[in-house]
């Protein structure tokens, strides 16, 4: 663990992505900016995606990692932009979360759900949004149906439910969901 904070707790985000996309993501989730919502941010790292939701909505958030580290730095970060009153940081793992059913509007969670896998974390977390909530993740995708093998091999030992973007979409739609939006999210 000692090696995952020192690599990480310095950088921006942990993943993927950046403001741009936080903010992409947000539009097509259609979140009016004049609603205050509850949000938790599930996995959130050091709250790279956190600080752009309270910069950007009128919002309350519950930035989750198992990491105190990533939410010391969290914290910090909060304090320095002035957001520190409507973040507050919980060290819990994501496949125990100590939330009360229906207590969430949006539920986020940026390059982290495949900690427990999509279809798990999906199925789970979806007994914490209010009625009308949304859910708000990334996931790894494959982009095309022909890969070299020695990718597919791979991936299928570290990621075996990794899968195309219309595949995650089926399985959001079993579990109930109806996907508002997608984009391809490139490293």
């Amino acid at each position: 663990m000692k090696l995952l904070i020192d690599l990480h707790s310095h950088n921006e985000r942990q993943g993927p992505g950046g403001k741009a996309q936080t903010e992409l993501a947000i539009y097509l989730a259609g979140l009016d900016f004049q609603v205050k919502y509850r949000i938790a941010d599930i996995g959130c790292g050091t709250g790279a995606a956190s600080l752009v939701l309270a910069d950007t909505l009128d919002c309350d958030i519950t930035s989750v990692d198992f990491l105190q580290a990533f939410l010391g730095v969290l914290n910090d970060r909060a304090s320095e932009a002035e957001f520190a009153s409507r973040i507050s940081t919980l060290c819990a793992s994501m496949d125990d979360l100590p939330f009360e059913v229906n207590s969430y509007d949006v539920l986020w969670s940026e390059g982290a759900i495949y900690n427990i896998g999509f279809a798990k974390g999906i199925q789970e977390w979806k007994a914490y949004l209010k009625q009308g909530g949304v859910l708000v993740v990334s996931e790894v995708t494959w982009t095309t149906d022909e890969r070299p093998q020695e990718l597919e091999d791979y991936w299928e030992a570290a990621y075996p439910e990794i899968d195309t973007a219309s595949n995650k979409m089926k399985v959001l739609e079993r579990a109930g969901y109806q996907p508002l939006g997608y984009f391809t999210l490139l490293a």
